[in-house]
């Protein structure tokens, strides 16, 4: 990609300020006829939420790694410059961060060319679907979020929040229901309602199992996968959640459980929680994590915010190993992975954040342009190789 030298930024900035003179115009215009992306950079720099969303993306790196990448890249080119990196890196953040990352990393990924024609290949980030389940055999399509198993007409009673018009409901008959189970598949995310006020954000790729109404003794649901509980509290009947081996008993609370690794993971942001498994049981206070491996409790201190980060949509990564996150990745963005390079290298540790609400190309932006790894996305699969065997 073309490399901007500062004299090309501050005309873009006057430019877009509205501050130009005729001679900018004229070294803007021999820029844009340069390379066929010019102007779709120059686009992307007066969109105000391209700028945010950039803006934010900074904050997130690893920025000791990322200046370490940047340093080589420059490196490489210096010959070719007259400016100094810091000079150059200077002038580009003070005018717009956005123009920093499109000169290194941004357009190519976003952007493939045969002849004239452009296509972009986009793969967009998890959106709100589930599956419903009844113990007679019945299965429906939610697609709205916050599904309130207290008003929803699934269950054969009719009630004023559902029209018996609704596609949903199958039949007028009364049907006696034990179980539900709500199924969240890859590129989801799901909230529903319990019959007792509870609230629960299911992640991608996990499932809940839990009556329609609870019983006078406890209120008992299992869970796969990851799932953010806000415990109503009623001091007569405990809530306990089955995983994996694992009770959590509360009588009202907010905590998190992850169970996608051959680990369970319940992480609490308020109130208190008990787990037990087996003969093991222990009591976790708000900011602690107990970790259920190998047929052992463990119990730690941890950053809520990090643990939390799914539930505020933000990927949020603290030295997480390369082959941790392309798992993630592919839970919330319906992706299957491919892995060819040695073990090893996916065991890389990775830094930094960005919001789940981005594309899955500008997810890859920011990975490439922290560590050397090299990503593409085609015909549905990621394939994460290692961007020094590139050349």
């Amino acid at each position: 990609m073309h490399k901007l030298t500062e004299n090309i930024i501050e005309i873009i900035k006057r430019f877009i300020f509205g501050e130009n003179t005729q001679e900018d115009l004229a070294k803007l215009d021999e820029w844009l006829k340069e390379n066929p992306n010019h102007p779709k950079l120059l686009k992307r720099f007066q969109d105000e939420n391209e700028y945010l969303k950039d803006v934010n993306f900074l904050k997130g790196l690893d920025k000791q790694k990322a200046w370490e990448k940047l340093s080589a890249k420059t490196s490489a080119e210096k010959r070719h410059s007259k400016r100094s990196l810091s000079y150059l890196v200077k002038a580009a953040c003070i005018f717009i961060p956005l123009l920093f990352l499109s000169i290194y990393f941004s357009l190519p990924n976003l952007i493939q060319e045969e002849g004239n024609d452009i296509s972009y290949v986009e793969v967009f980030p998890a959106t709100p679907s589930a599956q419903l389940k009844l113990s007679n055999g019945d299965v429906y399509k939610l697609e709205h979020d916050n599904l309130d198993i207290r008003t929803e007409d699934y269950f054969g009673q009719k009630r004023d929040s559902v029209k018996d018009s609704d596609p949903r409901i199958s039949s007028n008959k009364p049907v006696k229901i034990s179980n539900v189970i709500v199924e969240v598949p890859k590129a989801s995310y799901f909230s529903i309602v319990l019959s007792d006020g509870t609230k629960v954000k299911i992640n991608a790729q996990s499932s809940l199992q839990f009556p329609e109404s609870f019983s006078n003794a406890e209120r008992r649901v299992k869970l796969e996968g990851e799932a953010y509980f806000e415990v109503e509290k009623d001091a007569s009947k405990p809530f306990i959640v089955e995983v994996n081996g694992v009770e959590v008993e509360v009588l009202g609370t907010k905590f998190n459980i992850n169970s996608y690794e051959k680990e369970v993971k319940t992480t609490l942001a308020e109130g208190s929680v008990q787990v037990a498994a087996g003969n093991q049981m222990i009591m976790l206070k708000p900011g602690e994590q107990s970790v259920f491996v190998d047929s052992k409790i463990i119990k730690k201190k941890v950053d809520i915010s990090y643990h939390l980060s799914w539930v505020n949509n933000e990927f949020v990564f603290k030295r997480d190993n390369l082959k941790s996150i392309l798992k993630e990745i592919s839970r919330w963005y319906g992706v299957e992975l491919k892995l060819t390079e040695d073990p090893d290298f996916y065991t890389r540790q990775i830094t930094g954040s960005i919001s789940r609400q981005v594309t899955l190309s500008e997810l890859c932006e920011m990975l490439e342009f922290v560590n050397d790894v090299s990503l593409e996305i085609k015909d549905g699969y990621l394939f994460c190789t290692d961007s020094k065997k590139g050349g």
